[in-house]
This record gives C-alpha cells, structure tokens and sequence, in this order.
C-alpha cells in the first residue's frame, strides 16, 4: 500500500487528460442502472391468482394462506376487499369467487361520497313599515293609556300648541 506522500506525488504528476480519463470512468462507475431487479412479489396478482385457483375460502382463510406464503394479512384483506369494490371478485355467503380468468391491475376509484356545498343566497333586511291608521278615534286612543301616560300626553300636546 504507497504512502499518502508517494500518492500525492502520483497526482501531482497526472496532466489535465489523465484527469479528465479518471473523472470518466468514475462518471461510468456511478451511474446505475434504471432497474436493479425486477419485481416478483406483486401481492395484488397473487393474492388475486390465489383466489382464482382457490375458489370457496373465507377471506380470513385467504389471509391466512397467503400470510404463511409471506403476504401481510392486512394487504390481502384490503385487497380483496378492493378486488370485490372493483367487481374483479364476489362474496357470497362469506366465500370468495373470482368474475374473471385473467388478472387486470386495480384502478383507483374514489368510493367516498361527493359532498356538495350549497351557497346560500344572501339575506336580505326586512324593511318594517308603520302602519299607520288614517281613521282614529281621540276617545279610543284615551281609553289604551294609563292616567300616568294621558297625563304625560296632555303636558306635551300643551307645549306644541302654546307655542
């Protein structure tokens, strides 16, 4: 193994093109490639192609059976429950038959319900109006008011009318 002194010499030594060779091939080295292996554990095509040679199973026993090949229990129930939403596989008293001979990819529904906001329309001010009688009646009026409040009218209408 050269020592740090023998290699900084080394480097030292190397001119622009041998440089320039160096970054190359470490360029090559980094790149890697799109795909390092392909993928074989696809959980939705098995548990599917399980439930198409295995007809008649409860969805715990599918679970289970696939949980002991290495699936997680909980994916398998989700995705037969999506395969049932997406009309792939039925359930009839409790067991599982595959509608079709070919697996197809699940396709993203949104099964929540749409809320729809209604806009309500503006409210608008009642304008009040007084109602007021052309026809009355001195004695009628007289009558409604206490003697407090007759009194208190008399000193009023004596003010507007002394003027």
């Amino acid at each position: 193994m050269p020592s740090i002194q023998e290699a900084l010499k080394k480097a030292l030594e190397k001119d622009a093109n041998e440089w320039d060779k160096d970054q190359q091939r470490i360029d090559k080295e980094k790149t890697m490639p799109k795909h390092l292996f392909k993928p074989t554990n696809n959980a939705s095509r098995a548990t599917f192609h399980f439930i198409r040679d295995n007809p008649n199973l409860t969805q715990k026993q599918l679970a289970f059976e696939l949980g002991a090949r290495g699936f997680k229990e909980t994916t398998v129930s989700s995705l037969v429950t999506q395969f049932i939403r997406s009309g792939f596989v039925q359930r009839v008293d409790g067991k599982l038959t595959a509608l079709i001979q070919e697996y197809q990819p699940i396709k993203v529904k949104d099964f929540k319900k749409k809320v729809t906001i209604i806009k309500r329309r503006p409210t608008v001010e009642k304008t009040t109006q007084q109602h007021v009688d052309t026809k009355w009646d001195a004695q009628q009026l007289l009558s409604t008011l206490s003697i407090v409040q007759a009194k208190q009218l008399y000193t009023e209408l004596k003010q507007i009318f002394s003027n």
